[in-house]
Order: structure tokens, then C-alpha cells, then sequence
């Protein structure tokens, strides 16, 4: 079996990470796609929605997708404040999981695989398991050292320019969301006022 992880924040989760997640999983024949919505990020600070708004936001847009599955293992297992999300511990506790009998194939865009030689056991991390670059404008995968570069799988997407932090300051000011994120997301966005701040 061949599984694709991908984790991030998703705050809020869009029409970007859906047709990266699904142009993935068809360039690469997967069986299905995990979302893992993080629960406290080590590298920066979430703000705008809790962990279980995020993952209920992820849940509302895969919703009818059969290939695509969604995961609180970060939210629920390393995700406090005294113990925050790392990859590494995510990848472990999925390998265990899932079996010796399956690929993991942990999703990126390209401006994290930026960041990667600084991820915590990043080594390790990458023989645990099988790192895939959507690309994204605007990040250069030119840039990752030759080593690195050759340990990672690159896939080109068809663009989709949406930001979540251009999302959340749009909502912010009041404008408009709609054809960005799925029709339930921008309901419970609104049902619950988040991003208003």
C-alpha cells in the first residue's frame, strides 16, 4: 500500500492544498492521502483557529473524497503546549501503524522543503520516509543542496496562488473567501466568526 501524509496547519485549508494533495496522489498512483491538521507547531505560532477547528475545517473539505482520510494523530498524541508537533514523531507513530507493508509518502510544498535541513532528525526522517515537493510559486527547489535535492521526489502541480494568510487577512477585512475554500469551510469560518480578530 501506498500512503501520502500531509500535514500542515491548514488555517484555514483551501482549494490549493486539495488539488496539490489529489495531483499527488494521481502522479504517484497512492492508495490515499492522510491530512494531519498539526496541533502546536514547533516553529511557529498558529493563530486565528484551535487545533480542532483546523481539523473539523480539513474534515468538512475532504468530505465525499474516498481517497482522501484525515488524521488527529498531532492534535491528539503530540500536540500540547509542553510537547509540541515534530514531524519525526508524527512519521514514527504512522510507520508503526500503518505496517512495514506500506510506503509513506510525506507531502511538502516546496517552501518547506526549503526549511528541511533544519527539521528536527531530519536524517532520520528521511529514511523513515519518502519525501514528495509540490511545487509552489514563488519557492525555488533550485535552491536545496544537490544532496538533499536528490533524496526528495518533485512534483509539479498546476499552480493555484492561494495563501492562508492572505485568507485569514482577507476575512479579517471583511472580503470575500468564496471559490478559495470549499463551501462548507467558508460556512463553519463564518458560523463560528474565526479570523475576525
Amino acid at each position: 500500500m501506498k500512503i501520502g501524509i500531509f500535514g500542515g496547519a491548514f488555517n484555514p485549508v483551501h482549494y490549493a492544498h486539495l488539488a496539490g494533495a489529489d495531483q499527488v496522489r494521481e502522479r504517484l498512483g497512492l492508495d490515499k492521502v492522510v491530512f494531519v491538521p498539526s496541533g502546536i507547531a514547533p516553529h511557529r505560532k498558529i493563530m486565528g483557529a484551535e487545533p480542532h477547528e483546523r481539523y473539523e475545517m480539513v474534515s468538512l473539505a475532504i468530505r465525499g473524497n474516498r481517497r482522501f482520510e484525515i488524521s488527529d494523530i498531532e492534535i491528539k498524541n503530540n500536540g500540547s503546549k509542553d510537547k509540541p508537533a515534530w514531524s519525526i514523531d508524527t512519521a514514527k507513530l504512522l510507520a508503526k501503524k500503518y505496517g512495514r507493508k506500506t510506503a509513506l509518502y510525506f507531502i511538502v510544498g516546496s517552501d518547506e522543503a526549503l526549511a528541511l535541513s533544519s527539521w528536527k532528525e531530519s536524517e532520520k526522517l528521511l529514511n523513515l520516509v519518502r519525501f514528495v515537493v509540490m511545487t509552489r510559486p514563488g519557492y525555488e527547489i533550485g535552491k536545496l543542496s544537490g544532496g538533499l535535492k536528490k533524496r526528495l521526489k518533485v512534483i509539479n502541480i498546476t499552480a493555484l496562488d492561494i495563501s492562508a494568510s492572505v485568507l485569514r487577512e482577507r476575512i479579517k477585512k471583511g472580503l470575500s473567501v468564496k471559490y478559495l475554500v470549499p463551501p462548507p469551510v467558508e460556512a463553519y469560518i463564518r458560523k463560528h466568526g474565526l479570523y475576525r480578530l
